[in-house]
């Protein structure tokens, strides 16, 4: 159900999944209040149009990128930097619409310990730009597009991991980084991957990283294509 139809719930289910083996009370309660969260938005689904949801307008880009943005895929990426309060490691999640609803989305915790916000950052655009790759490549060649391939737009909310892809020399902060997470680096270099800045009140994929207010969590919601039918 996460994977295919509800990613609103991707963080949440995946919280309480780490409790699977020896659950309490407390996972109990947790998970009957995604029970009851699903149980009273059963009718709410994804839904795909050829116009940008009302939410897109809100990112400042040109009303000349909004129709071209509705037709290509479109990634969104986040990190909850030490989101963990048992091991510290953090949480990232990441979101791919095409034709203004929600393809692909994950949450899932990062294998090894930031040292800052910029480095779970970093890493949580690595393992989102290699997903998205996948998924561009596959709907290229559905659309005949495999010899001329469009760049893939990511949008970001941290500037600082943003300069990082866009600087191949060492750097103090990620010199101790696995070198797999250096791959989006040649993605950005030969323009297979364009990162954008996003503020972090707009970013979609923020939903899937940690809870959020009521009234974020919806805006969330519709941002990823979701609406009551």
């Amino acid at each position: 159900m996460v994977v295919g139809t509800r990613p609103d719930i991707a963080f949440a289910v995946a919280t309480v999944s780490k409790f699977n083996s020896k659950p309490n009370k407390i996972h109990y309660m947790a998970a009957k209040r995604v029970l009851r969260y699903l149980k009273r938005t059963k009718t709410l689904a994804l839904t795909y149009r050829t116009n940008l949801p009302e939410v897109y307008h809100d990112f400042d880009l040109s009303p000349d990128t909004l129709p071209i943005l509705a037709c290509h895929l479109i990634g969104f990426s986040d990190s909850d930097f030490a989101g963990d309060s048992n091991d510290r490691k953090s949480t990232s999640g990441y979101v791919f619409t095409l034709a203004g609803g929600a393809v692909s989305s994950r949450a899932k915790k990062q294998k090894l310990v930031s040292l800052s916000t910029v480095e779970a950052e970093y890493i949580g655009y690595s393992e989102s730009a290699r997903e998205g790759i996948w998924i561009k490549r596959v709907y290229d060649e559905i659309r005949g597009e495999v010899m001329t391939p469009k760049p893939l737009t990511l949008f970001c909310d941290n500037q600082g991991a943003i300069e990082i892809t866009r600087n191949p020399r060492f750097h103090e902060r990620t010199k101790h980084i696995d070198i797999k997470y250096h791959f989006i680096r040649s993605l950005v270099e030969d323009r297979t991957l364009n990162l954008n800045y996003l503020p972090t009140l707009k970013q979609i994929a923020d939903i899937t990283t940690k809870g959020l207010s009521r009234d974020l969590h919806w805006k969330h919601v519709h941002g990823l294509g979701m609406e009551y039918i």
